[in-house]
């Protein structure tokens, strides 16, 4: 989807389209299907390594049979670095491919300076739509305009690689401090447009658009979802797939390196104006607000996998053009602010009636069936469903269900609050929050020995936090530990207006070359009563850490998954920080082995 980065303050997006991709005389014969491997191939005339935000399109110009690309406005590899780690930024990059594993550079759609544009601004999360009257219509976010504020503005050609014509005006104008940023369009049944944008903490809004594409109608402009919920961050796309639209946003800092916790969520609507609910039933603009996992970190090599695009291969097999990052070359050359994101490819498996990267398994990373190009290559087949985690053998030794007025003898506090401030009482052991955070040393944690091996922990959380009242960072729930600078969390929380359930990883690693310290990922939605677990298993010698939530105990929503090794022993138990006086009532904290 669509998020920010610093020096230069690049916030990007993700855009989305449904389309049935042309025929391609470039697949791979009738031998055996074809293969591809992450990140896709980005060859010259010069090497392309960061494409963030994809938006894809099949040529209708007859006898191309290509599809196009077109990334936001970012670097394209290291050989750019002027030798102090600065880098040019390429005002929208388009690219072909003539099978949709290799592609090419074709150069920058807008080189121009846009007359609306401030000399500062940045083109961000391009949006491609074959206009019916024939037309490609490519619309972009511009960060900064003349007149102040962030707008939508529209390029127009009869070529997918231009040129291109600005029409001269935004399409949505600036909205005060309302993010105006990342496009997505969708026609609805009617045959009219409709253009999504938003981001950060403005939410996701809907406006109708004119016959030709060029204008919007303010007075049709709803918000569709909450401002900073699982899918209000921004990045919305919206997708047709059999009597629903899907919604499609992006969550959480989308450029933070290796610990980029970005992701994707949706929910659905039969009317391209909402109201789109998740998995659940739960609004996406709620407060507690709703969103459905489509594709999270998976414990492997790429984080932060933002929204693109969802195409038909000629097969009719749905996929998933997007961005991650890899957690091992994370960043440009010499800077620590501009993540590289790296063009990425998956399958889409639609499950119950809804969108899911590989069946719940998320970026791939090793050689994968390719798409179908051309009707009667070989069919890649559906996704093998992964396998959810669930609670094993009880250890007594280490849960406890609160059911006295003590706590049991396995506690320890780090940083004790006041007696006021906690107690074991009707079946619950209360904690009311307070100011700070682990990271500062200041909050407290009650916390007992992690048992060895891989286990499960789980909680049932009442933290029912007022609507518009709770600061903004408040949050309560689980936690494994082992010092202030290294621990993974799970919370229930306010994030501005609207509470989520977050997934946060704290370490050091890194720190020494200038990499975060902390971040965090959406891990799906809460509720006043929320469950929490937190898995933990061993892969391959490193600790994967994986985030579940659930708000009626039986239906589990799987979150992402940290890795981390700090070395040392670790703690588990419970917290309530980043705000004073709001107490968080937890009904047990059972801890289990993982089952075989």
């Amino acid at each position: 989807m669509k998020r920010c980065c610093t020096a230069p303050t690049l916030l990007t997006t993700t855009m989305l389209l449904t389309l049935t991709l042309p025929g391609s005389g470039h697949a791979g014969g009738g031998s055996g299907p074809r293969t591809y491997t992450n990140p896709l191939d980005v060859s010259g005339p010069q090497e392309v390594v960061s494409c963030p935000d994809p938006s894809i399109l099949g040529s209708r110009i007859p006898g191309d049979t290509h599809w196009y690309a077109y990334c936001t406005s970012d670097p394209h590899s290291d050989a750019e670095n002027n030798g102090i780690g600065n880098y040019p930024i390429h005002p929208i990059t388009m690219l072909r491919s003539a099978d949709l594993t290799h592609w090419e550079l074709i150069g920058d759609a807008l080189p121009d300076k846009l007359k609306w544009a401030s000399d500062q601004a940045f083109l961000w999360a391009p949006e491609i739509v074959a206009w019916p009257d024939g037309t490609y219509h490519l619309y972009y976010a511009v960060s900064q305009t003349l007149s102040g504020g962030s707008a939508i503005g529209v390029a127009v050609s009869a070529s997918p690689t231009g040129p291109w014509v600005d029409s001269g005006r935004p399409v949505v104008e600036p909205q005060g401090e309302l993010a105006v940023l990342d496009p997505a369009v969708v026609a609805g049944s009617s045959g009219r447009h409709s253009l999504y944008f938003g981001s950060f903490r403005s939410g996701i809004a809907v406006r109708e658009l004119s016959p030709d594409g060029l204008r919007s109608d303010p007075k049709t402009q709803i918000r569709v979802a909450a401002p900073s919920g699982p899918t209000g961050f921004g990045g919305p796309e919206v997708v047709r797939h059999g009597n629903y639209y899907y919604l499609f946003g992006a969550s959480s800092p989308c450029c933070a390196g290796p610990m980029t916790g970005n992701g994707v969520f949706v929910g659905r609507s039969t009317s391209p104006t909402g109201p789109f609910l998740d998995r659940t039933g739960r609004d996406l603009n709620a407060t507690w607000a709703g969103g459905t996992p489509v594709v999270l970190n998976n414990g492997g090599r790429w984080v932060g996998p933002g929204m693109g695009s969802v195409f038909s291969d000629a097969a009719g097999r749905d996929w998933l053009l997007y961005h991650a990052i890899d957690q091992r070359e994370p960043y440009f050359e010499q800077q620590t602010q501009i993540s590289k994101r790296h063009l990425m490819l998956d399958p889409v498996d639609w499950v119950g009636g809804w969108p899911t990267v590989r069946n719940g398994h998320g970026p791939s990373d090793g050689p994968q069936p390719a798409p179908v190009v051309r009707p009667g290559d070989l069919e890649t087949q559906a996704s093998a469903p992964l396998r959810p985690d669930r609670p094993g053998a009880a250890i007594s030794a280490r849960s406890d269900e609160f059911s006295g007025t003590r706590l049991g003898p396995q506690w320890r506090w780090v940083r004790p609050p006041a007696p006021a401030g906690f107690s074991v009482a009707g079946g619950a052991f209360s904690l009311t929050s307070t100011p700070g955070d682990l990271m500062d040393g200041t909050a407290p944690a009650l916390l007992e020995t992690a048992p060895t091996g891989d286990y499960v922990v789980e909680t049932r959380l009442n933290f029912p936090l007022p609507e518009g009242a709770a600061p903004d960072g408040v949050e309560a729930g689980l936690v494994v530990y082992w010092d202030d600078h290294n621990f993974v969390r799970l919370t229930v929380g306010a994030l501005g207006t609207v509470r989520v359930a977050a997934f946060y990883k704290a370490t050091t690693a890194g720190t020494d070359r200038g990499f975060p310290s902390i971040s965090y990922g959406l891990a799906g939605s809460a509720s006043p009563t929320t469950w929490l677990r937190i898995v933990k298993r061993t892969v391959k010698g490193e600790g994967q850490y994986t985030a579940y939530v659930s708000t009626d105990s039986r239906n589990w929503e799987r979150g992402g998954t940290w890795t981390l090794d700090p070395g040392g022993k670790a703690r588990v138990g419970l917290v309530a920080l980043s705000g004073a006086g709001y107490p968080a009532h937890f009904a047990y904290l059972r801890v289990s082995q993982l089952s075989p």
